[in-house]
């Protein structure tokens, strides 16, 4: 019998163990327990997943506020980052950011309100310049560390 070193099973094996619900879920805690922002993206993803299956679990304002908050915070990890390689991305959520709030606008749930219809344009004229004045960026993300 060979040695084991760390886990001793493939991950296609732990699939089969374990249900797919509380391997997500245990990724899920570990990204919020350890803020760890670059998976925020697939934390408002679960989000969105699981309150499509189980609608009353969040309303529908606080399941907005939610999902953009953390891909919002994503985009702003982004920001910090080398934002100019980061481009790409950070244009992917600012869309999905832009995209979900008129999603919501379009649902017989719940008409966007003005607030947050301003925080989505606020947002992005935000990271617009942050990505165009980088002393700007540098002092934004001083302050944030301050008051954080």
């Amino acid at each position: 019998m060979a040695e084991c070193k760390g886990s001793s099973l493939p991950p296609a094996s732990l699939q089969l163990l374990v249900p797919p619900i509380r391997l997500l879920s245990s990724f899920i805690w570990q990204v919020v327990n350890k803020h760890i922002v670059m998976h925020y993206d697939k934390v408002a993803d679960f989000i969105s997943l699981a309150t499509e299956i189980v609608p009353e679990l969040l309303s529908i304002r606080e399941r907005a506020q939610l999902v953009m908050n953390l891909r919002a915070r994503l985009v702003l990890e982004l920001c910090r980052g080398d934002a100019i390689s980061n481009l790409p991305v950070i244009q992917k959520h600012l869309d999905y950011i832009n995209v979900y709030g008129t999603k919501l606008n379009s649902t017989q749930h719940m008409a966007i309100d003005d607030a947050l219809k301003t925080t989505c344009i606020n947002f992005s004229a935000l990271v617009q310049k942050l990505l165009n004045a980088p002393l700007d960026k540098e002092m934004f993300f001083q302050v944030s560390i301050l008051t954080t």
